[in-house]
């Protein structure tokens, strides 16, 4: 894992780049690797309880789950270890949302806590419904990640929901910078003003993405990372 700042100054760890300390709600919205990021973000902080969680949906972890049924309460005393990925159960296999009253109780329990914001159908880039992403009023970190494999490719292969930004980005675009920026303007930083938000341009794994990198970085603040 390589990471850097906007200077092209290699950071040790996404922790350090992010400032992540206990007492953290760390959440997480975009694309092209939140759910990485999000371990990565417990394994640097291993030697705390670490809780990821999700606002919108995603699939149940196999490992560290705590499976909840609707409308059943946590027992925090049946989490086994520093790590628990902690959700509602649907009956498709993916979990959501634990409710206000068990994120009181697991913050009762958790060092830190990792939110997943965002849906993105494992694409790089995503435009957002007016209803996303689901952020946390007592968030105190807010990180944004979108994918750089975009670069190159038609928007429409690589951007969730790019029947939202049809009018301005023409179907057939090859992505650019540019591209990229307008999503993550858009769609998170002039959507959202009053959020200090720190954006992860994911998949910097070649000089030249790097150097475009950069360049994104000249226009907003975050950091580059190779590969999460």
């Amino acid at each position: 894992m390589k990471i850097w700042d906007k200077n092209k100054t290699k950071v040790p760890s996404f922790s350090e780049a992010l400032g992540i300390k206990k007492g953290d709600v760390v959440q997480i919205a975009g694309s092209g690797g939140k759910t990485t990021l999000s371990y990565t973000i417990a394994n640097e902080n291993s030697h705390l309880k670490v809780a990821v969680v999700t606002t919108t949906k995603r699939f149940a972890p196999k490992e560290n789950a705590v499976l909840l049924d609707e409308n059943e309460k946590l027992d925090i005393t049946g989490i086994k270890g520093n790590f628990a990925e902690i959700g509602v159960l649907d009956e498709i296999g993916k979990i959501g949302w634990i409710g206000d009253e068990n994120y009181a109780i697991l913050k009762e329990w958790a060092d830190i806590v990792v939110v997943e914001a965002d849906g993105s159908k494992r694409l790089p880039l995503k435009a957002c419904a007016e209803y996303e992403p689901v952020f946390l009023p007592d968030a105190t970190k807010t990180v944004v990640v979108c994918g750089l494999s975009a670069i190159g490719k038609p928007i429409e292969d690589v951007c969730h929901r790019y029947a939202l930004v049809k009018d301005d980005i023409a179907e057939g675009t090859a992505v650019s910078e540019e591209e990229i920026l307008l999503l993550l303007n858009r769609y998170y930083k002039n959507r959202y003003p009053s959020l200090d938000i720190t954006f992860i341009l994911n998949q910097a794994d070649t000089d030249e993405l790097l150097a475009k990198a950069m360049n994104i970085l000249s226009d907003i603040d975050g950091f580059a990372c190779k590969m999460i």
